[in-house]
């Protein structure tokens, strides 16, 4: 062989190689068109399924959250019933204990009342006896005043006649000339 039909020979493997490549590919890409269809139809239908399931599942959950927001709904009606009921007789003794606390407060306020007005009259009678006492000691203190003035004039005169003694005395005995 020569070179020409060496030539034409790879041009006809090469132009079978690309047409077997072009066909093969063409296939490979139908084939893959085809079973991602399958998929895709497959993949629907569980889609589908899948979201009827979600429904029903959603349906089932929100009849039974009705239902708990139904008891919890009259369990809270009833709890506030008896709350408020509860309250009021709170209410109730709370007041009449305040009633009670007051009236003794205003009776505490009485007896203080008393308590003040006997302590003033108190207080006017210690007053006037002490103004008595005083006036008493006043008196007192004068008499004694004057006995001490008293007293104080007969120690005076005592001692003057005691020094005049006294004198006469020592004249007496210093002076007189002994008797022989």
């Amino acid at each position: 062989m020569n070179e020409p039909q060496v030539w034409t020979l790879i041009g006809v493997f090469a132009s079978g190689l690309f047409g077997m490549l072009t066909l093969m590919s063409t296939m490979f890409v139908r084939i893959v068109r085809t079973e991602v269809g399958s998929i895709r139809g497959q993949l629907s239908s569980e889609i589908g399924s899948v979201r009827s399931e979600i429904g029903s599942v959603r349906g089932q959950l929100s009849s039974e959250i009705e239902l708990v927001r139904g008891q919890l709904s009259s369990e809270i009606e009833l709890v506030r019933g008896q709350l408020s009921s509860e309250i009021g007789s709170v209410r109730g003794q709370v007041s009449s204990e305040i009633g009670s606390v007051r009236n003794e407060i205003r009776s505490v306020r009485n007896e203080i009342g008393s308590v003040r007005n006997e302590v003033e009259s108190v207080r006017g009678q210690l007053s006037s006896e002490i103004g008595g006492l005083r006036s008493e000691m006043h008196s007192e203190f004068k008499a004694v005043r004057t006995d001490i003035k008293r007293v104080e004039e007969v120690m005076s005169t005592r001692f003057e006649h005691l020094e005049r003694d006294v004198a006469v005395i020592s004249r007496k005995v210093f002076d007189d000339p002994p008797a022989a």
